[in-house]
């Protein structure tokens, strides 16, 4: 619900890929794509992805719209984030409070969405750690999927350091 009537700019950023949808209005039927990021950002990295990451959209003071954003996560780190502002007003991009909202929820007809693990029968079997020595991923010999990438000392998102 927004807190004054303007043409809001709406901005997601996340690590993997999302999509953000607004409706017109409180219902779902009526949501249409606003912004997304067809890769991965840092937190709150609003523009990396330049105008595809941002939308605007025209709001009016009070009105209730239905908001919805979809996330996926391909591994390692993760984020998800979702901002507005409204120039005529002055409010600068932030994360869209939780004052603004009435309630957060996995609509009962969206699909289940999981993560695509590889299977393993041991830690070798688990593409990474031979070809890139800062992507070691263990065998959960439990499930036997392949698990998130191991922190190792030295390296930073898939790459060493001390290139």
């Amino acid at each position: 619900m927004p807190p004054v009537t303007c043409e809001w700019n709406f901005y997601i950023a996340s690590d993997d890929s999302s999509k953000l949808y607004l409706s017109s209005n409180d219902d779902p039927a009526n949501k249409n794509l606003v912004a997304f990021v067809d890769g991965w950002t840092h937190s709150k990295e609003w523009t990396k992805y330049g105008e595809a990451q941002k939308g605007t959209v025209s709001l009016v003071k009070g009105e209730l719209y239905y908001l919805e954003a979809i996330h996926k996560e391909g591994g390692g780190g993760d984020n998800l984030a979702v901002g507005w502002e409204c120039l005529e007003h002055g409010i600068v991009l932030e994360v869209i409070s939780a004052e603004y909202t009435t309630a957060s929820f996995l609509p009962t007809d969206s699909p289940t969405i999981s993560p695509t693990k590889e299977q393993c029968t041991d830690d070798s079997s688990c593409a990474g750690g031979v070809t890139n020595p800062c992507d070691k991923r263990m065998c959960n010999l439990d499930t036997g999927l392949c698990g998130s990438p191991t922190p190792i000392q030295g390296c930073e998102n898939g790459a060493r350091l001390d290139r």
